[in-house]
């Protein structure tokens, strides 16, 4: 039986640019590795690895990316998003951030989880209840993190 290629894709994704002075540095962060631990107690965490490109800005097309930058001082660097159970989530809404627990006393941060009229989710545990009740497409579930990460100035 013939093997079956299948295309490959790389998980990239453009960020938020970055301001110098007056110059824009174009940014697109890179997958490159999901962890998902469980503690002893239970409580889940998902680590995602990013590797984030800088390229120059393409004066003809505003939105475009020109040359990958090598230079020193614009070398590519490492970011890590995390999911844990510090941040409260729309189960609803494929995990939408609602609430990011900060330095928050357990008092204050039960006080911003009861202001949210919706159901709602600790993180870790969302992310948990997906692995174990509902099919994953994990492609599409990192792009989102990213993007919300972005959302919430992560790559600024």
């Amino acid at each position: 039986m013939p093997l079956q290629p299948y295309p490959r894709t790389l998980i990239e994704v453009p960020v938020s640019d970055r301001v110098i002075a007056d110059t824009r540095i174009k940014q697109k962060a890179r997958f490159y590795s999901l962890l998902h631990t469980q503690e002893v107690n239970g409580v889940s965490r998902v680590i995602i690895k990013l590797l984030v490109s800088l390229y120059a800005a393409d004066s003809a097309a505003p939105d475009g990316y020109g040359d990958k930058l090598i230079s020193a001082g614009f070398s590519a660097y490492e970011c890590e998003l995390s999911a844990d159970n510090n941040t409260l989530v729309d189960p609803a809404q494929a995990g939408a951030i609602l609430a990011i627990r900060g330095a928050a006393t357990d008092a204050q941060w039960q006080a911003t989880i009861e202001r949210f009229a919706q159901d709602t989710m600790l993180q870790g545990d969302f992310f948990e209840y997906l692995r174990e009740q509902q099919p994953i497409l994990i492609g599409e579930m990192i792009r989102h993190h990213i993007a919300a990460a972005d959302a919430m100035g992560r790559f600024a």
